[in-house]
């Protein structure tokens, strides 16, 4: 392989990784409104959750920002997971100790 080649093999583990941080906040308020749907959140924060309540102010942008962090995530992930798991010399999966 050539120094292009490797270049490009290097940005994309980088996609795949940011990827995979851009994927960390769209999970975590998923399991955070599963909590407090499920009515398990318990006072998770130190106060109660009173977005839905009374007086609360106008609708947050929150769940837009993270709908497209989730789509852009999961768009990085896709395309750019076979450079991670691949074998560079071989072009093959990293797992296991099979031999070919």
């Amino acid at each position: 392989m050539n120094d292009q080649e490797n270049a490009i093999i290097k940005e994309k583990k980088f996609e795949f990784w940011l990827g995979l941080v851009f994927l960390i906040p769209p999970i975590l308020g998923v399991v955070t409104f599963v909590m407090y749907f499920l009515g398990l959140d318990s006072n998770f924060y130190g106060k109660p959750y009173k977005a839905w309540s009374r007086g609360s102010g106008g609708m947050s942008a929150v769940p837009i920002y993270l709908g497209i962090m989730a789509i852009v995530g999961a768009y990085l992930v896709k395309n750019n997971a076979r450079y991670v798991f691949t074998n560079r010399n071989t072009k093959s999966l990293k797992f296991g100790n099979r031999k070919e």
